[in-house]
C-alpha cells in the first residue's frame, strides 16, 4: 500500500469539504429560514450578546444555537450558504466570540490555557513557535497575534 503524498490529503480534503457543502445546501434547501430576513438574525445575535455580558458569561456557539433557536451542527455553514448577508453575521459572531475570550484571557478572567486551545479548534488559529520563545506567537486569517505569554502557556 502506496502512503498518500500531502498533496493527495489535501485535495482528498477540498473534495470531502465540497460534497460537505453540496449536502448541506440540498438539506437546506427545502427548510425555510427560521428569521425572515438577515437583519432579523442580526437584532437576535446582537441580543444574545446582550444578555452574555448581563450575566458575564462567555458567548459560544452552544449558547448562541439556544438564543437564537437555530439548533445546527454546522450553524456557521449553514449561514454561509444562506447567502453574503448572512455569511458576513457569521464572520462576525466568531469574531466577537473570539474578542471576547481574548480579553477574558488577557485579563485573567479566563484561564490562559483553555484560551490557547479554544483558540486553536475552534478559531483556526495556528501556533508558531521558533528557537527564540519570544518570538512565538499564534496567528490567524484575523491577523491577530497574540502576546508570547499566552501563547508559552501551550507548553506548560
Amino acid at each position: 500500500m502506496t502512503k498518500m503524498t500531502q498533496g493527495e490529503k489535501n485535495a482528498k480534503q477540498r473534495v470531502y469539504r465540497e460534497k460537505r457543502k453540496v449536502a448541506l445546501a440540498k438539506a437546506i434547501e427545502g427548510r425555510p429560514p427560521k428569521y425572515s430576513s438577515a437583519a432579523a438574525l442580526r437584532q437576535a445575535v446582537d441580543n444574545y450578546f446582550v444578555e452574555c455580558e448581563k450575566k458575564s458569561e462567555f458567548p459560544c456557539v452552544a449558547g448562541l444555537q439556544c438564543s437564537i433557536g437555530v439548533y445546527s451542527n454546522s450553524l456557521f455553514d449553514e449561514m454561509a450558504i444562506r447567502g453574503a448577508e448572512y455569511s458576513e453575521i457569521a464572520r462576525e459572531c466568531k469574531s466577537r466570540m473570539f474578542n471576547w475570550k481574548f480579553q477574558s484571557a488577557s485579563s485573567g478572567e479566563m484561564d490562559k490555557t483553555i484560551f490557547i486551545f479554544d483558540s486553536i479548534n475552534n478559531h483556526g488559529m495556528i501556533n508558531t513557535r521558533s528557537e527564540n520563545k519570544t518570538e512565538s506567537k499564534i496567528e490567524a486569517n484575523l491577523n491577530v497575534n497574540v502576546p508570547p505569554e499566552l501563547a508559552d502557556m501551550i507548553d506548560e
